[in-house]
């Protein structure tokens, strides 16, 4: 559990909204890890959203894996915790 909730600026919650309901749907290793969102996730949201130039499209693909790594790193490091 997050120990305080995150403060989202306004013009940032359509892309955090984004990646949460990605999040939702990430598969999980074999070691029970959280395994990074796939490219298929994002490219299939992304056209869900209508983001049809390749600027935005790449853009949103970069905004969608640094928070991915940020989480996924986050989640490594919970885990080595509780050990």
């Amino acid at each position: 559990m997050l120990e305080e909730r995150p403060v989202v600026a306004p013009d940032l919650l359509g892309i955090f909204t984004a990646f949460i309901t990605l999040s939702r749907g990430r598969n999980v290793t074999a070691f029970g890890s959280p395994a990074p969102i796939s490219f298929e996730s994002i490219d299939r949201y992304a056209t869900r959203l209508n983001i049809d130039t390749l600027d935005d499209f790449e853009r949103f693909v970069e905004i969608i894996a640094t928070l991915d790594s940020v989480y996924l790193t986050a989640q490594s490091e919970k885990k080595k915790d509780t050990k």
